[in-house]
């Protein structure tokens, strides 16, 4: 078996991590991206080294694509989720995952339905800030909690 072949739904700022780390793996394959913006989806890919796809019905029924990152905007993820799923691709999903509880239970039972791993991108529950305030949480330190807001506030490299 070849390496994973990896298709972008949306190609924003984000859209560039995936990529760098995409193409830093043996075991998976930059294949293609597409964007609403053409123009966008051909510079990316040519800077990716990847194909340009002219829709995301077109990337996400390639022969060639194994999985799907969605990092459009988050009111088009059920959309998307729902789409290639159903074309039997695995899937990766930016945050917020959905708008409604409803579309992630729908999200969730398009996956079950098709057999795929749809999985929403929770990077930062493993880091310690996050852990540390888990388990406060979890001792009951913190109280009973009512509502919880967080601001993200790190510093990327400017090179990806």
């Amino acid at each position: 078996m070849g390496p994973l072949g990896i298709g972008l739904l949306g190609a924003g700022a984000i859209a560039d991590l995936h990529a760098a780390a995409i193409n830093q793996l043996d075991s998976a394959e930059l294949v293609g991206l597409w964007d609403i913006d053409q123009e966008v989806t051909r510079n990316k890919a040519l800077s990716y080294g990847c194909r340009s796809f002219s829709s995301a019905e077109e990337l996400y029924n390639h022969q060639s694509i194994d999985a799907v990152l969605v990092l459009t905007p988050m009111e088009y993820h059920h959309q998307y989720v729902v789409q290639v799923a159903q074309a039997g691709k695995h899937i990766l999903v930016e945050k917020p995952a959905g708008s409604t509880v409803e579309e992630i239970m729908d999200m969730q039972q398009a996956a079950v339905d098709n057999q795929v791993i749809c999985m929403p991108v929770h990077n930062y529950i493993y880091e310690d800030s996050v852990r540390r305030a888990k388990k406060m949480i979890d001792e009951g330190r913190l109280g009973q909690i009512t509502q919880f807001y967080m601001m993200y506030n790190i510093h990327h490299a400017d090179e990806v």
